[in-house]
């Protein structure tokens, strides 16, 4: 056992929880309809690298194209707008090479303007929406694009994809080898420090959707091991989109609290008719009374700007 991102060892892992699979199943196609295909593992660890921060799940079983094209029925899946675009747009002049790894239907093409853009993704369904939109994406993993085209690109970005990635070191090594001496990397993630870290029955936090979970010390240290210099890290507020789970949450952990009970990510007890209606009712109150931004707490991404050396060639 090593972390997928520093490869320090067993000595610097630790578990943190362990997940029944037969349980996160039953979840799962409650809430969407999703089957799971990896009934012949019994136990999910979470763990957690004391060295660089990043917590990851073993063992890694990542999802498969029949898996995500039942969650991009969802419009919510994939957003026209999303608060990392905003973050990113202003590292990114008129005239730069923009590439952007996972660009999903190449919403975020659409929002840059004068730069020559180019998207890798591997969902047919999500190439062709990005088609009827105009924009052409290449089914290729970036670890292939690197070789073709190394030093290439002004700006390589990558929103919500790397909690995704079963291969870490090497997706992101990829993506510094994409960058030109002083170009930009971009990287968005859930924020493991906000409420998403928190999550009760979030089974989109979870395997097989997501293989790791990242806060701003691990993003941080992602960098410092890749030899990149951070210019920016930006935490996201939470939205008025994530207001109501926000409040779900908080009424679930108040239950918890009340019957003296550990959280944990799955707790298939909450699936039930009663505790629904109570974290329904109450989360949506909740909600109402944190319409004012200056009483919200962090929201769902943190977003991380890191800038390759201007001497450095070699990569």
């Amino acid at each position: 056992m090593s972390c997928p991102l520093c490869k320090f060892g067993d000595d610097y892992i630790l578990n943190i929880e362990t997940i029944s699979v037969s349980s996160l199943a039953r979840v799962l196609k409650r809430q969407f309809g999703i089957v799971l295909q990896m009934l012949d593992i019994e136990l999910i660890d979470l763990l957690e690298c004391t060295e660089c921060g990043l917590r990851f799940y073993n063992p890694v079983i990542a999802a498969d194209e029949g898996y995500y094209n039942i969650l991009q029925k969802h419009d919510w899946y994939y957003l026209a707008d999303k608060a990392e675009y905003t973050v990113a747009i202003p590292f990114i002049p008129s005239g730069s090479r923009v590439l952007e790894i996972g660009a999903g239907k190449g919403e975020f093409a659409r929002r840059i303007e004068n730069c020559e853009y180019t998207g890798l993704e591997f969902s047919h369904k999500a190439i062709e929406m990005a088609h009827q939109h105009g924009t052409t994406l290449l089914p290729e993993l970036v670890e292939d694009h690197a070789r073709i085209h190394p030093q290439t690109y002004d700006v390589v970005c990558s929103f919500q994809v790397l909690e995704h990635v079963q291969n870490i070191r090497s997706f992101l090594d990829a993506a510094v080898a994409c960058l030109k001496p002083g170009g930009l990397l971009v990287l968005s993630v859930p924020n493991d420090e906000s409420f998403m870290g928190a999550g009760i029955n979030n089974v989109l936090n979870l395997p097989p959707h997501h293989l790791s979970r990242w806060t701003g010390r691990s993003l941080e240290n992602a960098g410092e091991l890749l030899g990149l210099d951070i210019v920016a890290l930006h935490r996201e507020q939470l939205s008025d989109d994530h207001c109501r789970p926000y409040g779900q949450l908080v009424t679930a952990h108040a239950i918890l609290r009340f019957m003296k009970k550990t959280p944990q990510s799955l707790m298939p007890a909450f699936e039930s008719f009663l505790p629904r209606l109570a974290i329904k009712v109450f989360g949506r109150l909740i909600a109402s009374g944190i319409g004012n931004q200056c009483m919200r707490p962090l929201g769902h991404s943190i977003t991380a700007v890191f800038q390759k050396p201007a001497g450095d060639r070699g990569r």
